[in-house]
């Protein structure tokens, strides 16, 4: 099995990507993102230099625990980089994602577990996760992998949705 194919990302999927990344609730997306506002402005406004340190720092907490703010930072610091079309290939060795600046390869037994998600195949590497969008590959070659994935690497620690 060799499939191949390239996607170039979205604010909408990389939204989808971190939610699938860090699951919460929308309840606690919705009080995250209020809370990332409402510390944001407040460390707009603050003239202390004490206090702005503080709230600074909280407030990037707030945002590296929030997927919705997480994916809409990545999406404003990085877009011209990860908009462009990424490859993916796709062996019975592993992945390997090659973008305009860099190569990633992840082998198939070196995963702790693999998620089929609608729009995605989340993988995890040890403490990383790695998103392979169904999008860039063909229905056919997407039930394949599926296949693959369900039948030959991850038959114990593939789950669906």
């Amino acid at each position: 099995m060799q499939i191949s194919g390239e996607y170039g990302y979205t604010f909408g999927w990389l939204r989808r990507m971190f939610a699938a990344m860090f699951p919460r609730s929308r309840q606690m997306r919705i009080a995250g993102g209020a809370l990332t506002v409402f510390f944001a402005l407040f460390l707009a406004f603050d003239d202390e230099e004490r206090t702005r340190s503080f709230w600074l720092v909280l407030t990037g907490l707030i945002l590296t625990f929030n997927p919705e703010a997480l994916a809409a930072l990545t999406w404003l610091t990085q877009r011209k980089h990860i908009a462009t079309p990424m490859r993916y290939i796709l062996t019975e060795a592993g992945a390997e994602i090659q973008g305009v600046n860099s190569s990633t390869r992840v082998s198939w037994s070196g995963l702790a577990w693999v998620r089929l998600l609608p729009d995605m195949w989340l993988l995890r590497n040890g403490a990383a996760s790695i998103a392979i969008p169904r999008a860039a590959f063909t229905p056919a070659d997407q039930a394949t992998v599926d296949a693959f994935l369900t039948n030959s690497i991850m038959a114990g620690a593939v789950r669906a949705g």
